[in-house]
Parts: C-alpha cells; sequence; structure tokens
C-alpha cells in the first residue's frame, strides 16, 4: 500500500525592493512526489536590475531553489517563469515559498 503524506503549502511574498510580487498557487496540498507549481508577476514604482529568488521553508527543510535575473520597468507588471518543483518526504507538513528580489 502506498503512503500519502500531505504537503501544506503557502506563499509568502517578501521583496527586498518591496515591489509588489503576486504568486498565486495550483493547489492548497501536496503528495509526495507532486508537482508545485507557482506563477509569480511582479510590479514596482521604479526601474530595477536585480536578482528574483524563489525559496521553499517547511518545518526542518528549507531550501532555495529558484534565481534568475530580473529587470523591472517602472510600473509594468513582469511575469516570471518559475520551474516546478517536486514534493518530497522533507517537505511534511506546512511549507511556504518566499519569493523575493535583490536589487
Amino acid at each position: 500500500m502506498k503512503k500519502r503524506a500531505f504537503i501544506m503549502v503557502f506563499f509568502l511574498l517578501m521583496s527586498a525592493v518591496f515591489a509588489e510580487i503576486d504568486v498565486q498557487q495550483g493547489e492548497d496540498n501536496y503528495n509526495i512526489g507532486d508537482k508545485i507549481s507557482v506563477s509569480v508577476s511582479v510590479i514596482e514604482d521604479v526601474d530595477v536590475d536585480g536578482f528574483f529568488k524563489a525559496k521553499i521553508e517547511c518545518t526542518g527543510y528549507s531550501m532555495q531553489y529558484f534565481v534568475t535575473p530580473i529587470s523591472l520597468e517602472k510600473d509594468f507588471r513582469t511575469s516570471v517563469s518559475i520551474p516546478e518543483l517536486t514534493a518530497t518526504k522533507d517537505m511534511i507538513g506546512s511549507c511556504k515559498v518566499q519569493a523575493i528580489i535583490e536589487a
């Protein structure tokens, strides 16, 4: 019998440059082996060149899993394509995805 463990994912919005980061999730709960997908868009009130970073933090587990350079134009919403992350047994419990921009 295959055991299923539920992974709860919450999305936390943060920004080192105080941009508005909108993170949309596919599901509230995931099983081990499921793909965790998010869609992200960013808008800033000034031009910014920096790095967009995504990190998942769970009880007893943390991993930065995505980094990409980003250029934002003032008052223009930019979509960020983030690859899916596979839920593992290390992520059992409540987790949150942090999205930040470092300029």
